[in-house]
């Protein structure tokens, strides 16, 4: 039937701690939104390869309206970094225009 069950007990995988995170965020305007899908659809398997250790997602804001491009390299090595910020500065050129990081900041 409809029983929706009883939890019982959580299992988890965990990862170690990384040595390092760098972010980079890149934010559009209110019409950038279906560019900036596009962009990061067409790049998601690059990002998405374990061995890249990348993590990158999209949030869309209401007020003010805008899209937010938000991407993570955990303990990268340089090579990893280059690519990283490659692949993000590809799809911010993509999505935007705009060239060399320009509307991106890293943290």
């Amino acid at each position: 039937g409809n029983f929706p069950g009883i939890v019982t007990k959580f299992e988890f995988d965990t990862d170690p701690v990384p040595s390092s995170v760098v972010s980079k965020s890149c934010m559009f305007g209110e019409w950038d939104g279906k560019r900036v899908l596009k962009a990061w659809t067409r790049h998601m398997y690059d990002m998405g390869d374990s061995k890249r250790q990348m993590f990158s997602h999209i949030t869309s804001f209401s007020n003010p309206a805008h899209w937010a491009f938000e991407s993570m390299c955990f303990s990268c090595d340089q090579s990893n970094l280059d690519r990283f910020h490659a692949i993000v500065d590809q799809i911010n050129l993509e999505a935007s225009g705009r060239r060399n990081g320009d509307g991106c900041h890293v943290r």
